[in-house]
């Protein structure tokens, strides 16, 4: 069920109001040209532009990917940093007698129910494995002195952007163009239709239609 605002009042229209100028009417024309004349997509009017992209989240269930935490903060944000990560700074440290010179990989093929393989070498000096859930393996570092450092499950998911709203394509590209450093590294233009918005359509009919370097005459017109 539908959620209405019941604290929202109206207040008094206290912004100025002043003449077009000749510098509004080409900014209109130019908007209408770009508006009438760029690719639509295939999408319905009214159509307006954001900027889309995508953004990660964790997923312990079922994973794309895996990131590492040390003390909670994002060490690593893929499989293969963490890998690298473990490898390098944490299990040249951790094992015992039984277990020596350990490191992981990603998971075998043949044992798919496992995120990670963990080889060792055992008290004979021989080489060996044991398979690894993200679980087990966070277990297995919390045991060896690293129980600030985990494991998680990370995925990827679109994203349209909050707060981005454009008229045109081109204004949505040169925004993003500037402030790319905001967004995901897939961050592209994404075209959307104002569905069923009544106030939308007939704005847009407006900007679309009206023969805006006719309008001063009108508006003398209006002044006799």
């Amino acid at each position: 069920m539908a959620i209405y605002h019941k604290t929202l009042k109206y207040h008094e229209d206290e912004t100025p109001k002043r003449d077009l100028t000749q510098e509004d009417i080409l900014f209109l024309l130019e908007l209408q040209h770009e508006m009438n004349t760029q690719d639509t997509t295939g999408t319905a009017d009214p159509r307006y532009w954001v900027i889309k992209g995508s953004e990660t989240y964790r997923n312990d269930l079922e994973p794309d990917e895996y990131g590492l935490l040390c003390y909670g903060s994002e060490t690593a944000s893929t499989t293969e940093e963490t890998i690298k990560y473990l490898n390098e700074n944490i299990l040249p440290h951790c094992g015992d007698l039984e277990k020596r010179e350990c490191s992981i990989e990603r998971e075998h093929p043949l044992c798919p129910s496992h995120e990670f393989i963990l080889n060792y070498k055992d008290f004979y000096g021989e080489e060996d494995y044991d398979y690894l859930t993200r679980e087990e393996l966070n277990e297995f570092l919390s045991d060896n002195g690293y129980s600030e450092t985990e494991v998680i499950g990370i995925s990827v998911r679109p994203v349209i952007y909050p707060n981005t709203m454009f008229l045109t394509e081109k204004a949505a590209r040169e925004h993003l163009q500037r402030n790319d450093y905001h967004y995901s590294d897939d961050a592209h233009t994404y075209c959307m239709c104002a569905w069923r918005s009544p106030e939308v359509e007939r704005l847009w009919k407006i900007l679309r239609e009206i023969r805006w370097d006719g309008v001063r005459q009108v508006d003398s017109d209006w002044s006799e």
